[in-house]
């Protein structure tokens, strides 16, 4: 699969993000994880890479499920606010007083969905490695 493949199906799933107005596009993109076929189709992954099973058995996850899958677990993400949502002041993954590297491996290992919802409020992409 060519790089301008991959690049033009990030610049679709980007717009599709953009489309559903969240409060932080960046958060929500972090959070959507996708393969993209030869013939340019865009599948939804999970954090290991395996294809996401969508609500029609055995057809995969679009992406407009993944979108509505986030604003059910991440309400705040898609809140009625026209400013980004208040992160927590203790996030270990901001930049500021309270990052700590050691504080994000604690979590990364006992609580890893925390930590990803951290980082992506953060505006960073981590993968779990479970």
């Amino acid at each position: 699969m060519s790089d301008a493949l991959k690049k033009l199906a990030a610049k679709v799933v980007r717009r599709q993000i953009e489309d559903a107005k969240p409060v932080d596009v960046d958060a929500v993109a972090a959070l959507v994880t996708f393969d993209v076929t030869d013939s340019g189709d865009i599948l939804i992954t999970d954090e290991r890479g395996a294809r996401r099973i969508g609500r029609a058995d055995g057809y995969n996850m679009s992406l407009a499920e993944r979108l509505d899958e986030i604003a059910a677990e991440r309400s705040a993400l898609f809140g009625k606010s026209a400013t980004k949502p208040e992160t927590d002041p203790s996030n270990p993954f901001v930049t500021g007083p309270n990052f700590s590297m050691t504080k994000q491996m604690l979590m990364f290992r006992t609580d890893p969905e925390r930590a990803e919802y951290l980082a992506a409020e953060a505006g960073l992409h981590i993968r779990s490695m479970r």
